[in-house]
């Protein structure tokens, strides 16, 4: 299984508007293995800062803070697995804060093919006063992503891997207000994302997003082995229809990792997964 891209979508406010609503259209996803992510930037690190989607809060991963200045950008990023996210369609983001708070600006990114254990990994964060030069240890099948905030126009993103800047929102690009970037990333051993041009201070927030592991199953008699898929990997129950007779047929269920074979007979068999024993983000 491999991480994809869903979606993005973004939004921005200025002092005393709190909560900063927004919709976010999320889709069906790869096996259900959905995530979302949503970076806030704001420039006061003496409030708190909480985000809900569809109703359902979200979890706080990291927070990072430029200097001990209220006037740089604070970024915290949040993120929700799959048990917690609603069907597909559009749902509202509610980002709500406190204290002293002048600009707010945010973003969200939903992926799907994602580990439901362990979705987010491998943490980077910093802040630099001119330009922004992050490294994030991914690997192939997964994808880097990055929320950066910024007192400045964002500038120029580059790096390796072609990162794709999925959320751009700009408050006041001509009086030096809080800004914020959604970057996205193939997976490589090492995924370099950059900003350049601006000399303002950045502050970022970057993650490997892992991918779930696949899971096939099929069955074989005298004529061959045929393909078949598992219909419910949120119950871990599947069915697989036997063409031939005879107790030399087998279902074989293999996640990469472990293998399981049982013999059957003509038509239907039921069956139930040991969940751990193949992986829990499936």
């Amino acid at each position: 299984m491999s991480v994809t891209y869903d979606n993005a979508s973004g939004s921005k406010e200025g002092a005393g508007s709190s909560p900063l609503t927004w919709s976010h259209t999320i889709g069906s996803g790869s096996g259900s293995n959905r995530l979302l992510v949503v970076g806030v930037t704001n420039n006061s690190n003496t409030g708190t800062v909480s985000v809900t989607y569809d109703s359902a809060s979200m979890t706080e991963w990291s927070h990072y803070h430029a200097v001990n200045s209220d006037s740089n950008p604070f970024l915290t990023f949040f993120y929700m697995k799959e048990a917690n996210l609603p069907s597909s369609g559009a749902h509202d983001i509610v980002v709500t804060y406190g204290g002293g708070t002048s600009v707010v600006t945010a973003g969200a990114i939903s992926f799907a093919g994602v580990d439901q254990t362990t979705p987010l990994q491998n943490k980077n964060e910093g802040t630099n006063q001119a330009g922004l030069s992050a490294t994030i240890t991914s690997s192939t099948d997964n994808m880097a992503v990055l929320f950066s905030g910024c007192g400045a126009p964002l500038g120029t993103l580059g790096g390796g891997g072609s990162p794709t800047e999925r959320v751009k929102q700009e408050y006041d690009t001509a009086n030096y207000m809080n800004n914020i970037a959604g970057v996205t990333a193939a997976g490589a051993a090492s995924v370099a994302i950059t900003y350049t041009d601006v000399s303002d201070t950045y502050t970022w927030i970057g993650a490997d997003v892992k991918a779930g592991l696949s899971l096939s199953i099929c069955w074989g008699h005298d004529t061959g082995v045929q393909e078949g898929t598992v219909r419910n990997l949120t119950t871990w129950s599947g069915t697989g229809l036997v063409a031939g007779s005879g107790d030399s047929e087998r279902l074989v269920i293999s996640s990469g990792e472990y293998m399981e074979s049982e013999a059957i007979y003509t038509g239907e068999k039921n069956i139930t997964l040991a969940k751990n024993k193949y992986a829990a983000g499936l």
